[in-house]
């Protein structure tokens, strides 16, 4: 019988019990991963200073096994505050420890997988350096070269070491190969299709004879919600297509701005802001609207807009990076970045062509694409490459 990978995945953030949606993908990918492989997951934190006084009442060192994932959460004060170099000495002095309890539990892996340059691909590289185990990084971050002028060095060292890089868009790709002057190939995010179901509907939303657009976010400057309003009003207003309501599933730091802006250009009537939204319940929204609109400046992929096709839905965006990688003109309408007037003309073609998208084509790209087993058997099959190129 063939021996199992042994695949040690080293995350940048991880959920946990007070932040259950922290990093939520890394651990939804090593699951899957654990269907076929062995896994681990090595999630080292370094805790802020305003975490101290909880500091000496949490765990230290956690081990559980969670869907068939080794997972191993190691918790420890950043006394190193904001300096770069001390950071980076802690996160050297630790992980050495924390790597010596997964062997004793897990074994030695024949990959690391780091997640995000820095920090997940940092630790993997000085594991790898250590112990002579290839490892590979996928890279996630929007602000890729804002993360790379902060630590220079350390990213020179992850990027030129890396056995392989992974970006999870065409975009981002791009990113790494112009600042690291490296190989870089494209491995996009997957969803979990069998958790959507088009049976799943709110009727008070489907049934209200309005054509239906919602949009989800965590509500900050990147995700641009006000120039999606202001390209509703305009489309409402200006254009006298009134019979349309925007949905918007979310919450954060500027949530008392979108309520004023609402309120402002007399959007009461056409948006509802449903608030935050389990990601188990998220499929219902969707599900019960015409169309998902994406605003941002920047996304590194866009898993809703994912999530959305799944379900059948074009998907309308901001030409912000990820969504680039799946809508076409069978899927969706790309609009020119942070440009108030594309958006309201987007929506205006959207709704006038909308009988022109075949949901059932949009589903099976999805499907083709960016299913979980279509990605878990492209990444196994570059670790199995790359097991075999060094033995």
């Amino acid at each position: 019988m063939m021996k199992k990978l042994k695949i040690l995945v080293i995350p940048t953030n991880y959920p946990n019990d007070k932040q259950p949606l922290k990093g939520i993908f890394f651990k939804n990918q090593a699951q899957a991963l654990a269907k076929h492989a062995d896994v681990a997951v090595l999630d080292l934190e370094l805790l802020s200073v305003k975490e101290l006084k909880n500091y000496f009442k949490i765990d230290k060192y956690d081990y559980s096994i969670e869907k068939n994932v080794h997972t191993f959460r190691f918790r420890e004060f950043n006394y190193g505050l904001k300096c770069n170099s001390l950071v980076n000495k802690l996160y050297e002095k630790h992980v050495y420890k924390c790597f010596e309890k997964v062997i004793s539990k897990f074994g030695m892996p024949d990959i690391i997988h780091g997640q995000v340059t820095y920090y997940g691909g940092y630790l993997s590289y000085l594991l790898s350096k250590k112990y002579n185990i290839p490892y590979i990084v996928t890279e996630h971050f929007s602000f890729l070269e804002k993360m790379v002028k902060k630590n220079p060095e350390i990213c020179k060292k992850v990027f030129e070491n890396a056995n392989t890089y992974l970006a999870v868009s065409n975009t981002l790709q791009n990113e790494v190969k112009c600042l690291g002057n490296i190989p870089c190939s494209v491995m996009p995010n997957y969803i979990d299709i069998d958790s959507f179901s088009t049976n799943n509907y709110i009727k008070s939303i489907k049934n209200n004879g309005k054509f239906n657009l919602i949009h989800v976010s965590l509500f900050s400057d990147i995700k641009n919600i006000p120039m999606l309003l202001k390209s509703l009003h305009m489309l409402i207003y200006d254009d006298k297509i009134s019979n349309v309501h925007l949905h918007i599933i979310g919450d954060g730091a500027i949530r008392t701005d979108i309520e004023r802006i609402i309120n402002n250009l007399n959007l009461n009537n056409y948006c509802t802001l449903h608030g935050s939204v389990a990601n188990d319940k998220l499929s219902r929204y969707i599900n019960s609207c015409n169309s998902l609109v994406i605003s941002s400046k920047k996304e590194t992929f866009g898993v809703v807009g994912i999530e959305a096709m799944i379900l059948g839905l074009p998907v309308i965006s901001t030409k912000c990076g990820g969504p680039q990688m799946y809508i076409t003109p069978s899927t969706g309408i790309l609009v020119d970045n942070d440009d108030t007037f594309a958006m309201k003309n987007g929506l205006k073609e959207l709704i006038t062509n909308y009988y022109k998208f075949d949901s059932e084509y949009i589903k099976e790209f999805v499907t083709s694409n960016f299913s979980e087993e279509f990605v878990t058997n492209k990444l196994l099959n570059l670790y199995n490459n790359l097991k075999n190129k060094n033995h």
